[in-house]
């Protein structure tokens, strides 16, 4: 479109800085400097989670004070769905979920290592597997073995070195390497009709859905997600089926302190027997399907729009804001 751009690829340095008993403060950045004329356009790919905090992205904040005038020449590429709702300044943001993207082309692109295993005879009722350690996690995992008094033969649960896996515990990963855990434990994502998924970010008001939910698409799952509040709503807005005429899903808007708890005890009885897989295979092909080929489409689509619309208003010379992606 004629800019001269500078890309700057995960713009969040990392580790996430989090002090023991301290509020959240955010990535350390990595914003390079620009020598800018009328034709710069600086990409900040932010390739995890951003900090909201008192509806604020800090973040945000942070780049907009270092680019000053300039940050209406900022294109802030992000996961979080809705971000637009905690920001309202001068720089450009832009959806698209690079993270996802990354998951889905190595699921595509390797078919033959699970295509052939998955299928829909699903004989345990659930599954709930937890990496790291997380309040709202542990929450889940002691409903889950305590108050709801649930047979181990009724689930699988893992949860980081409390609760390990007997095969591939959450000790053996290496780091980020979602599609080949994935196809580590294909056997328990196979087996089992429901995934409990305990997401990433919880606390928040807005946040990333990461491969802990997609996965449960993939393997042709009923997903039930706890997560940040809505986020449920949101992978119905972008497409998925969560099956609400299913399970319950009226926790995905209580607030923080009771929402993990309303979800596992509101399907307590559908986690003691667990779905009819096979009854609901075209939907649950619907989802893998969407997730794996329409989805990332549609991705690709809504970018190439926003890119315009950015386009557009920085040659109008205008100081817009964003748009969302329906």
């Amino acid at each position: 479109m004629g800019h001269q751009v500078l890309y700057q690829p995960c713009c969040q340095a990392g580790p996430y800085d989090r002090p023991p008993g301290e509020s959240r403060i955010g990535w350390p950045l990595k914003l390079p400097e620009v020598n800018w004329d009328t034709h710069s356009l600086l990409v900040l790919q932010c390739y995890d989670f951003l900090t909201i905090r008192n509806n604020q992205c800090l973040e945000l904040e942070v780049i907009e004070r270092f680019y000053k005038e300039k940050s209406n020449r900022v294109v802030v590429v992000h996961w979080e769905y809705d971000l637009d709702q905690f920001y309202s300044g001068p720089l450009n943001l832009a959806y698209f979920p690079c993270h996802s993207m990354q998951l889905i082309d190595d699921i595509v692109n390797n078919k033959n290592y699970w295509e052939p295993f998955l299928n829909f005879e699903k004989p345990m009722p659930w599954q709930c597997l937890n990496g790291r350690k997380a309040p709202h996690r542990q929450s889940v995992v002691d409903l889950l073995l305590s108050k709801l008094n649930l047979e181990p033969s009724t689930g699988i649960l893992g949860y980081a070195d409390r609760n390990p896996l007997s095969q591939w515990p959450y000790s053996t990963y290496a780091g980020t390497e979602n599609f080949e855990n994935w196809i580590r434990l294909l056997d328990i994502y196979n087996r089992c009709s429901i995934n409990i998924v305990t997401e990433t970010v919880y606390v928040n008001p807005t946040g990333i859905i990461t491969e802990k939910t997609l996965l449960a698409f993939a393997s042709l799952q009923v997903p039930l997600v706890i997560g940040y509040q809505g986020i449920v709503s949101h992978c119905e807005k972008l497409g998925f089926d969560m099956f609400s005429d299913v399970i319950d899903i009226t926790h995905d808007s209580y607030d923080n302190t009771d929402r993990h708890m309303h979800a596992i005890e509101k399907n307590s009885q559908l986690l003691s027997t667990g779905v009819n897989a096979k009854h609901l295979q075209s939907r649950l092909q619907s989802n893998q399907q969407w997730l794996l080929y329409h989805w990332p489409e549609k991705l690709v689509n809504d970018y190439n729009t926003r890119a315009a619309d950015i386009h557009s208003s920085l040659t109008n010379g205008e100081d817009r804001h964003t748009a969302q992606p329906s």
